[in-house]
């Protein structure tokens, strides 16, 4: 069952892709999104048809703690389609773990407009600003919410992910391609 046989069929790599994010195996799930998007671009439709193979590729890479790289893709998602709430959270969880609590702010601010009863980005946001706010007391100190962030949000996050609707709508969407892109 290696990628190389998927051959180019976007639509199973991206599937199988999704099955192994949420069997929780996340390097497993990047080859698959990196092999559907490459085949993807091989195809005749447009680059926003394929907007849910970026979302899940960034959100694997985001998972497995390669946040330069989930960003890039997560951008792109953003590019195609302004609204996709799913894309502006995880930019946000990726600011928010390298300490960047006012971008995270600004990106929760963006998914939590779009969709604003998704009760882990309202976590994710409260988090941000009570970090941003123990930084602005102490600036001299790293915040204590620094070191808790990783284990405790990111947990919050995936535990909660098919809830969010992170995996399972990228699964969805990935049956409407037939249709021409979705939004």
């Amino acid at each position: 069952s290696s990628v190389a046989e998927l051959g180019s069929d976007p639509l199973c790599a991206n599937e199988r892709g999704v099955v192994a994010f949420q069997n929780g195996e996340t390097e497993r799930a990047i080859e698959l999104f990196t092999a559907a998007r490459a085949a993807a671009e091989q195809t005749q439709q447009p680059a926003s048809a394929w907007v849910h193979v970026h979302l899940n590729l960034g959100l694997a890479l985001r998972r497995a703690g390669r946040d330069a790289e989930a960003r890039e893709s997560l951008l792109r998602v953003i590019e195609h389609d302004t609204g996709c709430a799913p894309a502006y959270i995880a930019l946000g969880v990726c600011a928010h773990r390298r300490g960047d609590f006012l971008d995270a702010i600004g990106w929760y601010h963006e998914g939590l407009g779009i969709d604003p009863r998704d009760p882990v980005s309202t976590e994710l946001l409260a988090m941000a600003l009570e970090a941003r706010t123990a930084q602005g007391m102490s600036m001299s100190e790293p915040a204590e919410t620094d070191a808790g962030f990783d284990d405790d949000a990111v947990a919050l996050e995936d535990s909660a992910a098919v809830a969010a609707g992170l995996p399972a709508a990228s699964l969805s969407h990935s049956h409407a391609l037939d249709e021409g892109p979705t939004m």
